[in-house]
């Protein structure tokens, strides 16, 4: 008799804040958000999921991370349908562009940008 196989696991969701019932980290993000964003990833690492109402929004705070997510790998990742009605309002940006948007060299440029300036970090 063969061995059933094993199932293969599912992505596990990254670890974060619990949030409360209805709102998530809402109330939390609107007090202080950068100082939210800063006690997650002290307390949870350099990828955090924080609930708001019911979405769940990824915080990714290394910038070789950041890196893979916009310019690398920026064709397996999409944004929402929210974010799609947001560019309605914004137009085209980086909050709201997909991948086609701008170059490579461009994107890498502000993620060093950002990175200097908001991260503290020398590249």
């Amino acid at each position: 008799m063969a061995a059933a196989p094993t199932p293969k696991a599912l992505p596990r969701t990254p670890p974060g804040p619990k949030g409360r019932f209805l709102l998530g980290s809402a109330i939390e993000i609107g007090r202080d958000w950068l100082g939210f964003y800063q006690r997650c990833a002290e307390e949870y690492g350099d990828v955090v999921c924080v609930r708001l109402a019911h979405v769940p929004v990824y915080l990714i705070v290394h910038p070789r991370d950041i890196e893979t997510v916009l310019v690398t790998n920026a064709a397996n990742f999409t944004k929402s349908a929210d974010y799609r009605a947001l560019a309605r309002v914004l137009g085209r940006g980086l909050l709201t562009s997909e991948s086609d948007f701008g170059s490579a060299n461009a994107a890498s440029s502000n993620l060093r940008f950002i990175a200097k300036t908001f991260l503290g970090t020398r590249r």
